[in-house]
């Protein structure tokens, strides 16, 4: 497996990165206590706590009568933020997730971070196992439109491109795009998954989002944080080579 190389931009274009633990937790476990665990736990360092709400659509059909539709609403888990803003953990019910906003410096400077606030939750919620290893990091990328011009191969390695027009004087401009990629490297048994799109035109300047998610799934022991740690630095390599591959080298620069 190659070793992962030094990648740290001055200007780093991340305007949030997701540490997500997808786990199993107790099959009995109690919400109420879970709910207090948490809220003790946590409520010091993130003091501005949110509900999680998640909606489940229900539909019951039965012999020679109209279908009966529900729409019921549980909690889903809690969200605890930092007096800033810019940290934010997430307590669920099916796992613990990790933001961080812009600025954003290095996974290193927030690993001991995460591993603390892993072991607070591991202590409340008792997971019986952690089923999945995410990295999520989305990207907004300024692109420079000089007068009234942009060439989308400048900045991405395989840009989108339109059809030819059809005759002349029948042109096609963009109004806006998304690309979807999947992808799966077999060495290291990781999932990626990417997304660019395009945002509305800011003055002289399009915003182009790159988002990318990387996992790993598996049968992973609560307790075993080295392995966390190996996992999460190999999926931080197949992350930065995926952006780095998506990009230009006159688009790098523009956050160095």
């Amino acid at each position: 497996m190659p070793s992962e190389e030094p990648f740290r931009l001055a200007k780093a274009p991340i305007i949030e990165a997701v540490v997500e633990f997808h786990c199993e937790l107790p099959p009995g476990l109690n919400r109420a206590v879970f709910e207090a665990g948490v809220k003790q736990a946590f409520g010091p360092t993130y003091p501005k706590l949110q509900t999680n709400y998640i909606q489940e659509y229900k539909i019951e059909a039965q012999p020679n009568q109209a279908p009966q539709s529900a729409v019921l609403h549980a909690v889903h888990g809690y969200r605890h933020n930092s007096e800033d803003g810019k940290q934010i953990v997430q307590t669920r019910f099916d796992g613990f997730f990790f933001n961080r906003l812009s600025p954003y410096s290095s996974l290193d400077d927030y690993l001991p971070e995460v591993q603390r606030c892993w072991s607070l939750y591991r202590e409340v919620a008792q997971p019986v196992i952690v089923k999945q290893l995410a990295l999520r990091y989305i990207n907004r990328l300024l692109f420079p439109i000089v007068e009234g011009k942009l060439s989308l191969q400048e900045f991405l390695r395989h840009a989108p491109q339109l059809p030819r027009p059809r005759s002349e004087g029948h042109e096609l401009t963009f109004t806006g795009f998304m690309h979807h990629h999947q992808m799966f490297e077999k060495q290291t048994n990781s999932l990626g998954n990417l997304i660019i799109a395009a945002q509305p035109i800011e003055a002289t300047q399009l915003p182009v989002v790159v988002d990318i998610t990387v996992l790993r799934q598996g049968l992973f022991q609560p307790e075993a944080w080295s392995q966390f740690a190996i996992a999460l630095s190999e999926l931080r390599a197949l992350k930065n080579h995926i952006f780095k591959e998506t990009i230009t080298d006159k688009c790098l620069t523009l956050f160095q």
